[in-house]
């Protein structure tokens, strides 16, 4: 059964909205494209939120196919995530082009590599989704949501997806084990660019004004999270 659930702020009014789709992708795709993903080369290049080495594979970026056979793979799901966001997500709904997947890669954290991605938000998208490729006994942490002074930890098996707006404080803590995910960034345009986004993304510009506000309060959390709960509240 889907879920969802939302983080808010004390005193501030705002609020960010975000669902639990279970077995949005078969096990079995899911396998098959961490299998494909598994034999490129992922990119190295600092991340944008934390400077440090990425560990990602773009399959097509902007609207660009940088890999082909991946793409082709991931066509008939990325049709499913799409109808679920024009039905869903306020922002597409409101937009006269709906919303269209404008860039779509795959992240790991492997021992030895990034095992986190602390708060942030997807401003250059008006909705993300993530599917998890990898089980979750296979790994202990994972994605957890935030309002920057506490954080929910979303517990997916493979398959389950998270979507959300742009203006959602999330991050990856993964504390054992290796987590794969597919993550793909939505815009409402018709070319892939930030025209006609003027509304998300002016909403994006006022949360990173609270996130400025209270970025100094955020760090690492100090103690394991259980996974044995749907949903795990634990203080940073």
């Amino acid at each position: 059964m889907d879920s969802a659930g939302v983080t808010s702020w004390s005193g501030e009014g705002l609020s960010s909205a975000y669902s639990v789709h279970h077995s949005l992708v078969d096990a079995t795709s899911a396998v098959e494209l961490q299998a494909l993903a598994s034999r490129q080369s992922f990119d190295m290049r600092p991340d944008s939120v934390d400077a440090q080495p990425a560990h990602e594979l773009y399959i097509f970026r902007d609207g660009v196919t940088a890999l082909a056979e991946l793409h082709a793979k991931m066509k008939p799901m990325l049709a499913r995530f799409t109808s679920l966001a024009n039905q869903r997500m306020p922002v597409c709904q409101s937009a006269s082009t709906h919303c269209r997947p404008c860039t779509s890669l795959i992240r790991r954290y492997r021992p030895g590599e990034r095992r986190a991605h602390y708060e942030h938000i997807d401003g250059h998208a008006a909705v993300t989704v993530v599917v998890s490729l990898s089980p979750q006994a296979l790994y202990t942490g994972g994605l957890f949501v935030s309002n920057l002074s506490s954080r929910i930890l979303l517990p997916l098996q493979r398959g389950d997806a998270v979507m959300h707006a742009s203006d959602l404080f999330h991050g990856v803590d993964v504390r054992s084990g290796e987590r794969w995910s597919w993550v793909v960034w939505y815009r409402t345009c018709s070319r892939c660019t930030l025209e006609g986004s003027t509304s998300w993304y002016r909403q994006r510009a006022e949360v990173r004004s609270l996130e400025s506000s209270r970025r100094s309060i955020v760090k690492p959390p100090q103690h394991a999270p259980s996974v044995t709960e749907s949903l795990v509240l634990y203080d940073p």
